[in-house]
């Protein structure tokens, strides 16, 4: 390899080393017990898992897992490379998020070093939970980008480059097996082949409708292939009419990825910081003639913009959509000189390495992982509570039905994926699965948790007889007032936790 081949080379891997390591953080996912085990029932029973066996309420309440794949590869990962495992694998499919991102755009080195700190500072949010399906979606939502922006630039060059449309059924087949989210990549998918046809029809006028809507048919029938491909998994219908749920669903706002940032908060400022990257984006284009191309980008980037603000959940793809917008403000820094620019771009990215392992080192992060710290550090969870829970039901202290009925015990819903995986006899009430489920009579378990949780329902009038709860949660507070009133006796107490039981 040249000197100037590897030059050339060092430069490109640079911005990408910097996102990597970056994306290290220990896993924090309250939900990663159930992923575990859902992916540990597959292998050693070859079936899918379909009715609810981890949890107390609801028991056997079938349900459509639309990330099981996902957790099948989790479980691989954890099971050989444990939490290391997962927070590299994390960390390489946000790089490679970045990647096709940038690659859809034609980033530059430069353009790369100014934006990709600050999309790194922004998605930390997300990024610091480590591997989950959501992560998955975003990357392959970056390859459905890469592909049909791809296919764009070959109708408009009308060159003959392969644009490999063609994979994309094989991506959306793979996509529905891993996270509900492709139903994003679909509706994406729609409004990049709408919003093409109406740049067709600006740029060449009403008079080449008929080229226009000519050009659209091969993409048209491509869409509809990946609408049914997305069939091609163990529910079937199901994970459509699972992803149908979510649409105004009143129990979406419980859960807080479907609500909104609370106003003037940070992440509410940076979605305030990307809509003016956006904005003056589009005035760049405006003067340098290049908005009709642009318009496929501009119409995702501020659909999901504007979605964003009612739904923090869509923050996420918003930021990796803006990419191309928010280029042309990066490149109007740039340095005439390529050498320079490239020089500078190497500087910020090498002072962006440096302050982030004086600020947080990222390898520090990954040091020392554990169960245990994963459940003190992170989610704050009681070993202690949970090992008095256990021992008292064995050997029957407290008046509650043998661990693995259904029974009278309420736990705390936060700690529930962590007692599956690691306290298989002490079955939680209510996890992180239950949040949208209802069953026919029209009960969600959850809903009901949650009114106890936060002392809109009376404990003291539940069925409830022993409760394992968080200090920090409204119930707590209302039985340490029982208890005081000698209606309920506090059993156990530690930093984190508090087992009540009814006298």
């Amino acid at each position: 390899m040249s000197p100037k081949s590897l030059s050339n080379f060092l430069f490109n891997v640079l911005p990408y080393s910097a996102v990597f390591l970056s994306s290290l953080f220990h896993p924090t996912d309250p939900d990663l017990g159930w992923y575990l085990k859902y992916g540990e029932y597959f292998f050693k029973n070859h079936e899918i898992l379909r009715e609810n066996t981890f949890s107390s309420q609801m028991a056997d309440f079938r349900w459509v897992n639309h990330s099981w794949g996902t957790d099948l590869i989790s479980y691989l990962t954890f099971d050989n490379f444990g939490f290391l495992g997962l927070s590299i694998l994390a960390a390489a499919v946000i790089t490679a998020t970045f990647y096709f991102f940038a690659k859809s755009a034609r980033l530059d080195l430069f353009e790369k070093a100014l934006i990709f700190p600050t999309l790194i500072y922004f998605l930390s949010h997300l990024n610091s939970v480590s591997f989950r399906g959501q992560l998955l979606s975003l990357m392959l939502l970056g390859i459905l980008t890469y592909i049909l922006s791809n296919y764009r630039n070959v109708i408009l060059s009308e060159t003959k480059n392969p644009s490999h449309t063609h994979l994309l059924p094989i991506l959306f087949a793979l996509w529905s097996n891993l996270h509900g989210q492709f139903i994003l990549g679909l509706a994406i998918f729609a409004i990049w082949l709408a919003s093409s046809t109406v740049s067709d029809l600006i740029s060449n006028g009403l008079n080449n409708l008929y080229q226009a809507l000519k050009s659209a048919i091969l993409p048209a029938f491509i869409f509809i292939a990946s609408a049914l491909s997305a069939l091609v998994n163990p529910f079937g219908l199901g994970v459509y009419q699972e992803a149908i749920k979510h649409f105004g669903n009143p129990l979406e706002a419980y859960i807080a990825e479907w609500v909104p940032f609370k106003m003037l908060s940070i992440p509410w400022w940076g979605q305030i910081l990307a809509g003016l990257g956006i904005f003056f984006g589009i005035i760049f284009l405006f003067f340098s003639e290049k908005i009709k191309d642009k318009i496929p980008e501009i119409s995702t980037a501020s659909i999901l913009y504007l979605i964003s603000f009612s739904v923090r959940r869509f923050v996420w793809p918003m930021y990796y959509f803006s990419i191309p917008l928010i280029a042309p403000v990066a490149g109007f820094f740039k340095p005439e000189s390529k050498k320079y620019a490239n020089f500078a771009a190497a500087a910020i990215i090498i002072v962006y390495m440096i302050m982030t392992f004086l600020i947080d080192n990222p390898i520090k992060r990954i040091q020392n992982m554990s169960w245990q710290s994963y459940c003190t550090s992170n989610i704050h969870c009681s070993d202690g509570a949970l090992n008095y829970l256990k021992n008292s039901l064995d050997a029957k202290l407290l008046d509650a039905p043998p661990a693995g009925e259904a029974g009278n015990s309420l736990t705390y819903y936060g700690w529930g994926g962590y007692m599956i995986a690691n306290y298989p006899e002490i079955k939680p009430s209510v996890d992180g699965r239950m949040t949208l489920w209802r069953d026919e009579t029209g009960f969600s378990a959850f809903e009901e948790y949650f009114a106890y949780e936060q002392n809109q329902n009376d404990i003291d009038k539940s069925p409830y007889d022993v409760v394992l709860m968080y200090k920090e949660k409204p119930l707590y507070k209302h039985l340490e007032k029982l208890a005081r009133s000698n209606k309920w006796q506090k059993v156990y107490e530690d930093q984190f936790a508090g087992i009540f039981v009814r006298k």
